[in-house]
């Protein structure tokens, strides 16, 4: 599977329409749209930090710091800004 990008615009294509409500990721749209639903529900924490931040998450490396926590790292950043955590993060499938 590509990037979280990618996929949106995936689900775009197919006409669904996505949404975040705090933790919760809204979609809508057509039935025939369910593999990219599907697909969308397994990536759930990539999906919404996106949709949250409105970042291009395909150059940032989903990760596990020395203390446990999941995150994001870009390492074409400063050293100080190029780590990003949230301790509520599920490891994903990647």
């Amino acid at each position: 599977m590509g990037g979280v990008t990618q996929l949106i615009q995936e689900a775009e294509d197919a006409g669904l329409s996505l949404q975040a409500d705090g933790e919760r990721l809204i979609l809508r749209g057509p039935r025939k749209a369910e593999k990219v639903v599907k697909q969308l529900i397994a990536r759930k924490a990539d999906v919404l930090l996106y949709l949250w931040s409105g970042l291009d998450m395909d150059d940032w490396i989903r990760r596990q710091d020395s203390r446990g926590r999941w995150g994001w790292e870009r390492r074409d950043l400063t050293k100080a800004d190029r780590w990003w955590a949230r301790g509520d993060f599920e490891p994903s499938e990647n």
